[in-house]
């Protein structure tokens, strides 16, 4: 759908042309828009200007669709267009409503050569050889004829003077047919100009009554303005009292607005009040909270400590006791062992000294061996007394390096914890510098940016209850060395 508007004199209407486009279905709207008559219409022009600033005229469904395909892309797609009435055809042109003269004759006159026959093309035929034409050793012939006739054979010298005649007589006659020719042609442009004549004479009474028309139409469309000056006149005033009130009642809800907007600043204002006290408060109870569940991991690590130590303690006390016990148990029995085999002995020397002397040799072999027996045990009881203490002694060296490296693991975590809370404390201060969470995360583990991102609304607190941690556990660290 293309916006054609249109403008005649002082009036300019607005068009909707629709598909189809078509010149005729332009020139309907124009018809009906502007209330031409059959006479206007015929005298009608429609221009537009081109993209070179040329008034170009249209008269087809062509010319139209070289117009409209200038609007392509354009926003909107608007072609103005110039409407003239009681303008002269241009020559050799035809009126643009042309098209829509359902009853113009269209009958054309007759041609001034209908029904005049072509003059007819007379040739004489060169003569022939007498061989062809008449017996051997004869006299020549002649043969004369025309397009239209037969050929007319003359044998003897005494028809030639006839044969002569007759063509004279034909040449007079192609004369006379000429001259009548020429008459007709004369007569047939007389009439073209008549007829032309009486063309010029009806385009000249159609070019009055146009002008007429013109006119009666220029009146009307002067009192036609006068009307609607006098309507826009009214409408302006009752337009500038609609604006007025427009404008009244646009202050007021101004007012209103603004009233409003007031009230709901300072219900926003209140809003937040609130919600600052309530965020001072829960940072108040969360600063409570971490500073308890600081103090009591710190408890719980230093009980944790003294229980792991007094647990220590009580096994190497518990370890060297036994060691000491399984030592003097060995000892115990080494000692009877030795006294159960001096008892054996000396049961021996009796029972030996009261034997023969013959065997008195073999008392001294078996006292030899007796003797070696007994120096065996002793150093079986003294190899056994050895490992017993050095088992004692590795026992007690076990434990004291355990308990050595329990309180190496609870320094250790001592240091660790100190060094959390360092790092937490440090992110802290990071933060509330205001370094993302992004660039401390490639400074410090997950934990350490989360547990600062929490107690980075604590401030300073956070950091008095982490150095107080650290003294208390490093306390808790120098008690357990």
């Amino acid at each position: 759908m293309f916006v054609v508007k249109v403008t005649h004199e002082q009036s300019t209407r607005r068009l909707m042309l629709e598909e189809p486009y078509s010149f005729a279905a332009l020139c309907d709207l124009v018809r009906a828009r502007f209330e031409l008559s059959d006479d206007a219409l015929k005298t009608a022009r429609l221009r537009y200007t081109d993209t070179d600033g040329d008034a170009i005229s249209l008269n087809s469904d062509e010319e139209l669709a070289e117009a409209l395909s200038l609007l392509a892309g354009a926003e909107p797609p608007l072609l103005r267009m110039t409407l003239t009435v009681g303008e002269a055809p241009a020559a050799g042109g035809a009126s643009w409503a042309a098209s829509l003269a359902e009853a113009v004759d269209n009958k054309s006159a007759p041609s001034p050569s209908d029904g005049v026959p072509a003059p007819s093309v007379v040739s004489v035929a060169g003569s022939t050889a007498p061989s062809l034409l008449g017996a051997p050793g004869g006299e020549c012939r002649m043969s004369i004829g025309s397009e239209d006739s037969d050929v007319v054979v003359v044998e003897d010298d005494a028809d030639a003077e006839s044969a002569g005649e007759g063509a004279k007589e034909e040449a007079s006659s192609r004369e006379e047919e000429e001259a009548n020719n020429k008459q007709q042609e004369e007569r047939e442009r007389a009439l073209e100009r008549e007829a032309e004549q009486a063309r010029l004479d009806a385009e000249a009474a159609r070019e009055k009554e146009a002008a007429a028309a013109a006119a009666a139409a220029a009146a009307a469309a002067e009192a036609e303005a006068r009307d609607n000056a006098v309507s826009v006149a009214a409408a302006a005033e009752a337009e500038a009292e609609r604006v007025e009130m427009e404008r009244a009642l646009a202050l007021v809800a101004k007012a209103e607005a603004e009233e409003a907007e007031r009230a709901r600043v300072a219900e926003e204002e209140a809003l937040a009040l609130a919600a600052r006290e309530e965020a001072a408060r829960l940072v108040k109870e969360e600063e409570e909270r971490v500073r308890v569940e600081a103090q009591r991991q710190r408890d719980e690590a230093a009980r944790l400590a003294r229980e792991e130590e007094a647990a220590a303690a009580e096994r190497a006390v518990w370890e060297a006791a036994e060691a000491r016990r399984v030592a003097d148990e060995e000892e115990r029995r080494r000692e009877e062992a030795a006294k159960l085999a001096r008892e054996e002995a000396a049961e021996r020397a009796r029972v030996e000294a009261e034997q023969t002397r013959a065997a008195e040799e073999r008392a001294r072999v078996q006292a030899r061996r007796s003797v070696v027996q007994l120096a065996h045990a002793q150093a079986r009881r003294a190899a056994v007394v050895q490992r017993a203490h050095a088992q004692a002694r590795r026992a007690a060296r076990r434990a004291a390096e355990e308990v050595e490296e329990r309180e190496t693991v609870a320094r250790r975590d001592i240091a660790m914890a100190q060094a959390n809370d360092k790092a937490v404390q440090s992110a802290g201060v990071l933060l509330a510098m205001g370094c993302s969470r992004e660039a401390l995360a490639a400074i410090f583990s997950a934990s350490v940016v989360e547990a600062a991102a929490g107690a980075a609304d604590v401030g300073s607190i956070v950091g008095g209850i982490v150095d107080s941690a650290v003294s208390g556990q490093e306390q808790g660290a120098a008690g357990v060395e």
